[in-house]
């Protein structure tokens, strides 16, 4: 998947696995920029889970873009309030900034009022964690370039498998469960139903087909 031309991408992943988003978000930025972009980053730092989230985005760029440079701006979601003054302040002091990596798609908009207050406003912007908002960005065609989901919607079905299971004293392995991870760009998301309902019935990732094999399996 880091070939710069096979974007946009589409992988299964066992979920948790913390790193992929992020991995996928800057693959997303190293494609678009042709392997020489400036990123801002935003790193959430409440806990190990986003970090270790974060940091699988940043082993991504030193890996596979030599050329990339990163400043990251870290900052606790009690903080928040901070984070377009960190953001605008990190390209105030480096103008050749020409991208935003923000962790999560909740933190997007707060990262590009700082580049706003910049004077830098239409700086792309990849994103992880989709929304119903983050694509109708994209087909918008907005700031907003890329943003990597996954089917949450899926993974509440997989989880209620795993917790019947349990209550009928099964050995369960968790990592087995595999739940749809996407790269979504402004070409692949004129295919898809951009609505609520799009959201709910997976619409987004392949369809709902696995909800009528749990059905059945559970009768």
């Amino acid at each position: 998947h880091r070939d710069l031309h096979s974007f946009p991408t589409r992988r299964s992943s066992d979920l948790p696995e913390p790193d992929l988003p992020v991995q996928l978000e800057a693959d997303a930025i190293i494609a678009k920029s042709g392997g020489n972009a400036n990123i801002v980053g935003v790193e959430i730092t409440d806990s190990t889970s986003t970090t270790s989230r974060y940091q699988g985005g940043v082993q991504e760029l030193s890996t596979y873009c030599s050329a990339c440079k990163l400043t990251t701006v870290q900052i606790k979601s009690p903080q928040m309030q901070q984070l377009p003054s960190q953001v605008s302040a990190a390209i105030l002091a480096d103008p050749g900034v020409s991208y935003l990596m923000p962790e999560f798609s909740n933190i997007a908009d707060t990262s590009a009022q700082g580049a706003t207050d910049a004077s830098k406003g239409s700086l792309p912007l990849s994103t992880a964690a989709t929304a119903l908002s983050d694509l109708q960005e994209l087909a918008a065609g907005k700031s907003l370039f890329s943003t990597v989901g996954w089917d949450v919607v899926r993974t509440s079905w997989n989880e209620a498998d795993v917790l019947d299971r349990l209550m009928l004293h099964q050995q369960v392995d968790a990592t087995k469960y595999l739940s749809p991870v996407r790269v979504f760009n402004s070409t692949n998301v004129k295919s898809l139903d951009i609505s609520q309902a799009g959201w709910e019935d997976s619409n987004w990732f392949g369809g709902d087909g696995y909800q009528a094999a749990y059905r059945a399996l559970w009768k």
